[in-house]
């Protein structure tokens, strides 16, 4: 018999089962099974298969068990750098399902869109999955020079899709060991010659779309900016800084989410003159429980 193997899931509502969906479990293209369709998604079972998601970010995925990275470091998905500072960010345009699981223990390193994933497209959707224990930090410092605006999230820097049934948390082994869980910025320039905006929250850096049914939960969410101004300024420098338990910003729909009262969520903006600016800097620093401005 060459019929291929298959998995079938169950959802299930107070002990009924309302949805049962079945995935061919035929390994193909590394995956343990399927073939990138939403009908038929790449079922995930290790971190090795996980990463693979950056060379497929126009596909479709399920995870079928928790993944520990052992604190690896990891990139943004969609997200390369340049030696002098630049990005180029590929939106994700399929759809990542936890499928209830979770993922855990690791760092993600960025410049400009940090998060699980640089940018969510409007035809991306991330769904039913947990991220423990992760690190997620922005380094602007090597970012070039010209560089203005900064999105730092768990799940997305950016988010104009669909995040749904979410969670990003710290355990209770992570909090025994004073280990840093959370989502992170810090910029500490001596001298920048441009305004510079920074949006950071717990779930997403910016959404423009859809966040609903999402859970933030004993992590930090901290934004530091402090740098001076420099040259020849004929307008007023701004460095405005926007932390939120869910999101930085947002013009999109946030929906039954919660943070809860152990998170702590910080926004730091200091500015200083250097000897040749003539005008006072802008400084902003906003903090808030869900989002840090609309």
């Amino acid at each position: 018999d060459n019929s291929p193997e298959t998995m079938t899931v169950n959802l299930q509502y107070q002990g009924n089962t309302i949805q049962t969906t079945t995935y061919c479990t035929t390994a193909t293209n590394g995956f343990t099974g399927g073939t990138g369709t939403y009908s038929d998604p790449y079922l995930i079972s290790t971190k090795e298969q996980f990463m693979l998601i950056e060379d497929g970010l126009d596909k479709h995925y399920v995870l079928t068990r928790n993944i520990d990275f052992n604190g690896a470091t990891l990139t943004p998905f969609g997200c390369t750098s340049n030696p002098s500072g630049g990005e180029s960010v590929e939106e994700f345009t399929g759809t990542l399902d936890g499928n209830g699981h979770t993922i855990s223990n690791f760092n993600i390193e960025g410049r400009i869109n940090t998060g699980l994933f640089a940018t969510i497209g409007s035809n991306g959707t991330v769904c039913n999955l947990s991220i423990e224990d992760a690190c997620i930090k922005a380094n602007p410092n090597q970012a070039t020079s010209t560089q203005s605006q900064f999105f730092v999230g768990a799940f997305a820097g950016e988010n104009y899709g669909k995040i749904k049934s979410c969670v990003v948390s710290k355990s209770v082994k992570a909090e025994e060991s004073n280990k840093e869980v959370g989502v992170f910025f810090d910029l500490n320039n001596t001298t920048i010659n441009r305004n510079i905006y920074v949006y950071i929250g717990g779930i997403s850096g910016v959404n423009s779309n859809l966040i609903s049914c999402c859970k933030v939960q004993n992590i930090t969410v901290k934004a530091n900016s402090e740098h001076s101004f420099g040259g020849e300024n004929t307008k007023t420098n701004k460095n405005s800084v926007y932390a939120g338990g869910l999101v930085g910003g947002n013009s999109g729909l946030l929906g039954y989410s919660l943070v809860d009262a152990a998170t702590t969520i910080t926004a730091k903006s200091a500015s200083t003159l250097s000897p040749k600016t003539t005008v006072n800097p802008y400084v902003v620093g906003v903090a808030g429980g869900i989002c840090g401005k609309v």
